[in-house]
């Protein structure tokens, strides 16, 4: 009896130092020691030591190259980097890292313009969204509004930022959606999601990176009564339209066109519903509800009118074929499988496939029949298409950084080096002859290697 006391009050002291941190993407519980460090008092710990310029002016380019990664998943928000090359001989010549800075919590990505880059954190209890020099991490301004949203899989904004114009365009995981002069970080005006369109406070927190277009500023909300997706007045702020269905959705606008006619597709629990740029009339739809799965990625155009949907948790993926005639829009399923089950991993296409993550698994299926060509390993985290190399850029969960060639033969990995040390969800970026990755703790940059 005394033995088993002993056990009893050896676990419970055990477990009473223990700290549960997060989930990862598998939903498995992520524990640490009670007495170490979190990633926010690590951060606030170094905070003084780096490098800073608050309140810096960053001087940008007059006109976007093809070398600029304007916004989330790039101008085109397909994951595909176009016209780079680079060394895939990890082992004798790797990408060398030119900085590694503390970061704020959340899982944006980073905006690439010119000398500059651009991303969201939770800071304490301020949200913000900050630019750094790209060459060194150094900061260079910073914007904050007193907002925080937790999360136990990860607190922090989940968006990111959108440039267009000399203005960045941002919305926090609180529904605070901003208008920022890029080159200050000088607030242009706010807009509040849950006042506009009556949204409840999403259970992961509002998610959908900004899209701009023809002059609106575009962003999923959930509301009630078809106030689903909510467009913005670029220039001023001001409501422009309120539409779309849906309770909830962790998606961001896809612009994209079909007969001439210039639409935005949003992905909900509802399924994927297409609104009109100029009104956000609902142009047609595909219902595919599952009230209780969040949908996170991007609706996928592999042509015009043919694009893919998927949900993870067990869901699977959809190819839609939309027409339009004289009888109006015409939506046809062409195949739903669930063999291939996206969750918060978005997909990339290449050369008629589709690559990314089925639930944690990297996977790869044929985009005009939905069979599976082939299942990788299970590490989860996200994929970036380098198309001139047919290579993916995967980041890990764990923070790995791997090549994969993007065949559809085999699952093929030619390289794999070390980055991050904690749980990666966000999107990698190339720009400039430069990756840049970062999680909830670090930001990183590499120069990649040159072909000789």
């Amino acid at each position: 009896r005394l033995a088993t006391l002993a056990a009893m009050l050896g676990c419970a002291i055990v477990v009473s130092l223990l700290r549960v941190d997060g989930v990862s993407g598998a939903l498995q519980p992520q524990i640490s020691w009670r007495f170490s460090p979190t990633a926010e008092d690590s951060l606030e710990a170094t905070a003084d030591a780096q490098p800073t310029n608050t309140g810096g002016t960053a001087n940008l380019p007059p006109a976007l190259t093809a070398s600029d990664w304007p916004g989330f998943r790039g101008a085109n928000r397909d994951g595909i980097v176009r016209g780079v090359t680079f060394d895939t001989d990890w082992a004798s010549n790797p990408p060398k890292e030119l900085w590694r800075i503390p970061i704020g919590l959340g899982w944006s990505s980073f905006t690439i313009i010119g000398d500059y880059l651009f991303t969201q954190e939770q800071r304490g209890e301020a949200e913000v969204v900050a630019c750094y020099e790209a060459a060194t991490g150094e900061e260079v301004w910073r914007n904050q509004v007193a907002a925080r949203f937790n999360d136990p899989m990860g607190s922090g904004p989940r968006g990111t930022p959108e440039y267009h114009e000399g203005n960045l365009y941002t919305q926090g995981a609180t529904g605070i959606v901003m208008c920022l002069d890029a080159a200050t970080g000088e607030t242009k005006w706010s807009r509040n999601v849950m006042e506009d369109t009556e949204a409840p406070l999403p259970t992961w927190g509002f998610s959908s990176s900004p899209l701009v277009a023809d002059g609106k500023v575009i962003v999923y909300t959930g509301g009630p009564n078809n106030q689903a997706v909510v467009a913005y007045e670029a220039a001023t702020g001001d409501i422009a339209w309120v539409s779309g269905g849906g309770s909830h959705g962790y998606s961001s606008g896809q612009l994209t066109q079909i007969d001439g006619v210039t639409q935005v597709l949003m992905s909900s629990n509802y399924g994927i519903q297409s609104l009109a740029l100029d009104s956000g009339k609902l142009l047609w739809e595909n219902e595919w509800n599952f009230e209780s799965r969040p949908r996170v990625v991007q609706p996928m155009v592999i042509d015009e009118g043919k694009i893919i949907g998927g949900t993870g948790l067990g869901v699977g993926a959809r190819l839609i074929e939309v027409t339009h005639g004289e009888g109006g829009w015409s939506v046809n399923e062409e195949w739903t499988t669930r063999r291939f089950r996206p969750y918060f991993n978005d997909i990339v296409l290449y050369d008629g496939f589709i690559y990314g993550y089925d639930g944690n698994r990297l996977g790869c299926i044929n985009a005009e029949t939905g069979e599976t060509a082939w299942r990788g390993p299970n590490t989860g985290g996200q994929v970036l298409l380098v198309q001139d190399m047919g290579v993916l850029v995967v980041l890990t969960e764990d923070g790995d950084l791997a090549l994969v060639k993007a065949d559809p033969a085999a699952h093929t990995e030619i390289a794999r080096v070390s980055a991050l040390s904690s749980k990666t969800w966000n999107h990698p970026v190339i720009a400039y002859g430069k990756l840049f990755i970062r999680n909830d703790q670090e930001a990183i940059c590499f120069e990649l290697p040159m072909n000789e």
